[in-house]
C-alpha cells in the first residue's frame, strides 16, 4: 500500500489536487500493477473519476464529505462513484 499525497500542504481541508498527483499514481501503478494506492488531499467528485483513471485505488475524503449539507448523501455519492457505479 502506498498513500499518494494530492498537495504538499499536509494537514489542511479543502486544498486542490495537484496534477502532478495523478502522474505519479499513473508512474506506480505501471510499476506495480496489484500495489493499492491510497490518496489525501483533493479527492472531490471532480477529481474522483482522474484519480481512478490514474489507478488509485483508495481514497481519503475529508473536505468533501464535511462540507456537504447532507454528509451521508455526500459519502454514498463518492463511494458509488469509487466503485463504477455512477
Amino acid at each position: 500500500f502506498v498513500q499518494v499525497m494530492g498537495n504538499d500542504t499536509v494537514g489542511f481541508h479543502g486544498k486542490p489536487l495537484d496534477p502532478r498527483a495523478l502522474d505519479m499514481i499513473r508512474a506506480l501503478r505501471a510499476q506495480y500493477p496489484e500495489l493499492p494506492i491510497g490518496v489525501d488531499i483533493g479527492v472531490t467528485d471532480e477529481t474522483l473519476p482522474d484519480l481512478l483513471e490514474a489507478g488509485a485505488t483508495r481514497f481519503a475524503v475529508g473536505k468533501a464529505i464535511f462540507s456537504d449539507i447532507n454528509p451521508a448523501r455526500a459519502y454514498d455519492r463518492l463511494s458509488a462513484r469509487a466503485a463504477g457505479k455512477v
